[in-house]
């Protein structure tokens, strides 16, 4: 899987927008512009990997299968809700992986 592949439409959204905008976060330095965007990629890719095998799943389905939380849920056998929690807690995760790097990086 390679990180460019990853996207995410939302609703109401014709295109795709890419993986990394989920760690942009207002008012902050912006983490794309800070860091080599390679680099990121690596972060990102190495982080991905180390998640919990439920959060690694999720978020390799939804977006580089490109299945709805909805979708995930039947597969998993488990409800969107909850699909959304494990999502969101990846995210998290994710975000701060990338925070820790940044201060490492400087």
């Amino acid at each position: 899987m390679r990180l460019e592949d990853l996207g995410y439409s939302a609703p109401g959204e014709t295109g795709r927008r890419n993986f990394l905008e989920y760690f942009r976060e207002p008012d902050h330095e912006d983490l794309i512009d800070v860091l080599n965007l390679q680099d990121v990629k690596n972060v990102v890719a190495k982080a991905i990997e180390d998640l919990p095998k439920n959060e690694s799943f999720v978020v390799s389905m939804y977006y580089f299968d490109e299945l709805t939380m909805k979708e995930i849920g039947l597969v998993l056998g488990i409800t969107e809700s909850r699909v959304s929690q494990i999502h969101n807690k990846a995210v998290m995760r994710l975000r701060g992986k990338l925070k820790r790097h940044l201060q490492d990086a400087r």
